[in-house]
């Protein structure tokens, strides 16, 4: 895999979710995480009330500040 492109910030686009991974093994869990917040009220997506609280938790948090909190999640 070769990354072709240009990195930008996460404060470039606030209305996507991302949170950076600072668990080891959880690419899989971060990953679920990161689809389910950001197809949210889309194609039939409804999140239950944990996953709405973290979300609104999370607002206007960096990619870094989401990664700590979603450690202890």
């Amino acid at each position: 895999f070769c990354f072709v492109g240009d990195v930008v910030s996460d404060a470039d686009h606030p209305e996507l979710f991302f949170a950076r991974q600072l668990i080891s093994n959880a690419c899989g869990t971060q990953a679920l995480l990161s689809v389910l917040l950001n197809i949210q009220n889309e194609k039939g997506v409804k999140l239950g009330e944990v996953l709405s609280n973290f979300n609104s938790f999370t607002q206007g948090l960096d990619g870094e500040m989401k990664g700590k909190i979603d450690a202890v999640f």
